[in-house]
């Protein structure tokens, strides 16, 4: 298939809200898996990258099966900019693991605030703190919120390249 194509195929908006939908339901997938699975605690940057995905995963069902195309272009423009959203924080998180720049004071502080506060958080919940600037699992030496910030931004791209391309069109006809 040519370059071509395959861009006029994912501009189009069905298939992109199919792709953004699918793919972020695996994203969460496989980090409630990594979770409840792997044994892997989330740090407080990777539980606020979830909602992005969620969210990402309502409006593109909707950009899917509306019957408008001006609410599919906009169903899939909200997609995509929580998809941004959602690759900002991932973004940051690798800055974070990276040490490239302080993170939140609830998951990186100073290292005896947060024994305190995971001491104070176990106590309460009974269940593992973790921290952000830690990563537990790499793959080919990127941490998952790397591959978040790709695979978020990617999609978000998509979403919004599927919703401005197709509203251009109707608007040339």
């Amino acid at each position: 298939m040519q370059i071509k194509q395959i861009m006029s195929l994912i501009t189009h908006q069905r298939p992109a809200a199919a792709i953004v939908a699918a793919t972020s339901a695996t994203v969460l997938a496989g980090a409630y898996g990594m979770q409840y699975f792997a044994d892997i605690a989330p740090c407080q940057l990777c539980l606020y990258q979830r909602p992005p995905h969620a969210i990402a995963i309502m409006f593109a069902i909707f950009a899917f099966f509306a019957p408008m195309a001006r609410w599919r272009a906009v169903a899939l423009g909200v997609a995509g900019l929580a998809l941004g959203v959602g690759a900002g924080i991932a973004f940051f998180h690798v800055g974070v693991e990276q040490h490239w720049w302080g993170g939140l004071a609830s998951c990186s502080g100073p290292a005896n605030l947060i024994e305190e506060a995971e001491a104070l958080i176990k106590k309460m919940l009974g269940t593992e703190v973790a921290r952000c600037d830690q990563i537990p699992w790499t793959l080919f030496h990127l941490s998952m919120a790397a591959y978040n910030a790709a695979i978020s931004a990617g999609l978000a791209i998509l979403a919004i390249l599927g919703a401005f391309y197709t509203h251009q069109r109707n608007a040339e006809n």
